[in-house]
């Protein structure tokens, strides 16, 4: 492999859309509420994890996780549609 410099030019960029604005605002507000299934919905959501892979790194069951994640989407639906 061979190390090179990226330039500006090189970096890809997207413009946020209100949605995914909207969908983070949806989170921020469930964090005051129940902040660890807004943990759940941020790593589904924006780390693309499943539920599995949220259940270990938060060290609760599956089981556990699914709930927060169908209560966080829940609010999420509910928050945007406003």
């Amino acid at each position: 492999r061979q190390r090179c410099e990226l330039a500006d030019d090189d970096l890809i960029t997207h413009p946020v859309s209100d949605e995914l604005l909207d969908v983070d605002a949806a989170i921020t507000s469930l964090s005051q509420v129940r902040p660890q299934a807004a943990e759940v919905a941020k790593m589904r959501v924006f780390g693309g994890m499943t539920i599995d892979e949220v259940a270990t790194y938060l060290d609760i069951t599956p089981r556990n996780a699914k709930r927060m994640w169908t209560y966080g989407r829940a609010w999420i639906v509910r928050e945007t549609r406003r």
